[in-house]
């Protein structure tokens, strides 16, 4: 019984993988894995934050110098994650239509190519 799910594990593990892979390039996947990143950080941002954020509760609690320094620390730490993340989120938008507006360009020119040509066999 456990070898059976241990292999149905295992498959699904290598199906989402694959799947993954077939998506892997295109930018809605890349945005949309930076933007969970972002999300999940900031999640856990705000439960720190919940946290020690009580005032009930953190009379009540005691907590430590350390341990106040450590979540500090910790939710500094993602908040300069999510900066750099989302500098990467608008590095690739930014890529991502300079590359449509080359194409554009090459597509403008090719047509126009095309109507000159037209235009002087007919």
């Amino acid at each position: 019984m456990t070898s059976e799910l241990l292999m149905d594990a295992m498959s699904k593990l290598r199906h989402a993988e694959k799947v993954r892979d077939m998506h892997r390039h295109s930018i809605t996947f890349e945005l949309g894995s930076i933007a969970a990143g972002i999300q999940e950080r900031f999640q856990r941002m705000l439960k720190i934050y919940k946290k020690y954020a009580n005032l009930p509760d953190f009379e009540q609690a005691t907590y430590t110098a350390s341990e106040i320094q450590n979540a500090f620390h910790v939710m500094q730490g993602d908040y300069n994650e999510i900066r750099l993340e989302k500098a990467l989120f608008y590095d690739i938008v930014r890529k991502h239509e300079t590359a449509k507006r080359r194409m554009e360009k090459t597509r403008k020119r090719f047509i126009g190519t095309v109507e000159i040509t037209n235009s002087i066999i007919f």
